[in-house]
This record gives structure tokens, C-alpha cells and sequence, in this order.
């Protein structure tokens, strides 16, 4: 996907707490967030922001530390992320780290969004314990020393 545009490593990173940064200033305008956020790709060299203006097209990748974006609702069938990415909770993979925090993978990226404490508070509700596992509506959530931001394959 994408091909045909110019690639370049940008400075643009997403800490452990799921803050977004460029050098060392820290992004806070949603609108660009939001941006970001929603042009997000993957592919076999790493995490891109896509953007296409007029007949410039370029990938822009990016440092991933943490997680990506934010859920911010869930409606009892479906998660709500910040992007605006909707997640059905039957196929959501849930996961907690060994702090306790609550992630969910966002399935086209095979990256890792953080739960909003509002919604965390919500959610403990529906989450059971049995046999030294947790288990969101009969699914068992992965438990990890600490979330492998960028899977397995090292990118």
C-alpha cells in the first residue's frame, strides 16, 4: 500500500503514557491527533502517517513506545476510539500489563490502544477473575510483563 510515495523518518514518536511528540515538543491539538491517528499504517519497514496533498504523497514513519490512541467509549457491543476506529467487542483482544492498565489491539495495525480511566472504572465491572486469568465478556485477556508495542516482529 502506498508505494508510490516518498518515504522519510520523521521525529514524530508516541511515548510509554501514549503521548505524541515531534523532537521534544509535545502534541497536544486533537484536530492534528485525530489526523495522525486516522493515517496511521503499517508495513514490513514500520508505522507511517500517510499523507496525500495534491500530487505529493508521502509516508512518514514514526517511533511507537506506547500506545497509539485512546478508548473512549463503549457502547456494551462496541469500542470507541479517539480516531474515531470502532472495535466489536466479540473480536476486541483485550491485554493488561503487569501495572494493571487495560489495552485493546486495534486490528488493522496490530498496535495497542489505552483505555481512558473513566471508561477503565466502567469496565472493571464487566471483568472476571478465575483461575489466575482474567476474562472480558467469556474472552480471556493477555496478560504481559509489559505490551510489546510493536508485536513480535520488531518493528
Amino acid at each position: 500500500m502506498h508505494e508510490d510515495a516518498r518515504e522519510e523518518v520523521t521525529s514524530i514518536r508516541i511515548e510509554p503514557d501514549g503521548s505524541w511528540y515531534t523532537g521534544n515538543r509535545k502534541i497536544v491539538n486533537s484536530g492534528v491527533l485525530k489526523y495522525f491517528r486516522t493515517n496511521l499504517h503499517r508495513d514490513k519497514k514500520g508505522v507511517y502517517i500517510y499523507n496525500a496533498f495534491r500530487q505529493l504523497k508521502e509516508k512518514g514513519y514514526i517511533s511507537v513506545k506506547g500506545p497509539i490512541d485512546l478508548v473512549v467509549e463503549f457502547n456494551g457491543e462496541t469500542f470507541t476510539l479517539s480516531s474515531g476506529i470502532k472495535i466489536p467487542a466479540w473480536e476486541a483482544d483485550l491485554a493488561m500489563d503487569s501495572q494493571g492498565n487495560l489495552y485493546i489491539k486495534i486490528p488493522k495495525l496490530e498496535l495497542w490502544a489505552r483505555f481512558s480511566r473513566e471508561l477503565l472504572i466502567e469496565l472493571s465491572a464487566l471483568i472476571e477473575e478465575k483461575n489466575n486469568a482474567f476474562y472480558f465478556k467469556g474472552k480471556e485477556i493477555l496478560l504481559y510483563d509489559t505490551i510489546p508495542w510493536l508485536g513480535s516482529d520488531g518493528f
